[in-house]
């Protein structure tokens, strides 16, 4: 069985295997994660891009760090949390 991540998902959503969308709840703890400490207009875009269906999204090997384990939505981070969080956040508004 693999690992519940973004990127998973992603692939899914892309060859019609899994669902399209995240789920209320995951896109909620995902904007939570990513919009700390962000401005408005930022966390703005982000409510946009996480109701986004998945299949739309682009494949970076970061999403396979975000997991989701019972609709909450959790980061392995490498080394330094603050530049992967830019990182991530870059790649989601990259949508």
């Amino acid at each position: 069985m693999s690992q519940d991540n973004l990127s998973n998902r992603i692939w899914d959503a892309k060859n019609a295997e899994g669902s399209q969308y995240l789920s209320e709840s995951e896109q909620i703890a995902l904007y939570s994660l990513l919009a700390k400490g962000t401005r408005q207009k930022t966390r703005e875009r982000l409510a946009r891009r996480v109701e986004l269906p998945l299949a739309m999204w682009k494949s970076y090997g970061i999403y396979s760090r975000v997991t989701f384990v019972d609709g909450d939505v959790d980061y392995i981070c490498g080394q330094s949390w603050t530049d992967e969080m830019r990182t991530l956040r870059e790649c989601v508004l990259d949508i």
